[in-house]
């Protein structure tokens, strides 16, 4: 299901959020992967939730990287990939919410930020993308 053109991924994960054991492939990149968990949140899906796998698509996939997913899809057959995956041991990520509440000085109102989630792991950033 392409989720760029579905306006994003909660329509595919809607369609298939009561079938038993799902795992998630999204073809893309670290934004992508982020894109997915964050639609799951939203949905609010009961447990268990869903392992989410990362087809590394983008230009430094970090997270790819660091979770042993290999530094970009090469064009071999999707077989061997699907087939590992689906043999794969699922893996907890370390997921933060964080809120910005900004304060106006001269009138003291608060006005607060949408939530943000962030996915914490160790990249080296740029020089992974060579």
């Amino acid at each position: 299901i392409n989720i760029v053109k579905e306006g994003g991924p909660i329509k595919a994960l809607q369609a298939f959020e009561k079938v038993k054991g799902l795992r998630i492939l999204a073809a893309g990149g670290d934004g992508t992967g982020k894109w997915v968990m964050e639609t799951i949140d939203k949905l609010d899906w009961k447990d268990p939730y869903p392992p989410v796998g990362v087809l590394p698509l983008g230009t430094g996939n970090d997270i790819a990287r660091v979770l042993g997913w290999g530094p970009g899809y090469t064009g071999e057959p999707l077989e061997p990939i699907i087939k590992d995956i689906l043999e794969a041991s699922p893996i907890k990520v370390d997921r933060w919410q964080i809120t910005v509440t900004q304060i106006n000085l001269s009138s003291s109102k608060e006005v607060e930020k949408e939530p943000s989630v962030m996915n914490n792991y160790l990249s080296i950033g740029y020089v992974d993308a060579k």
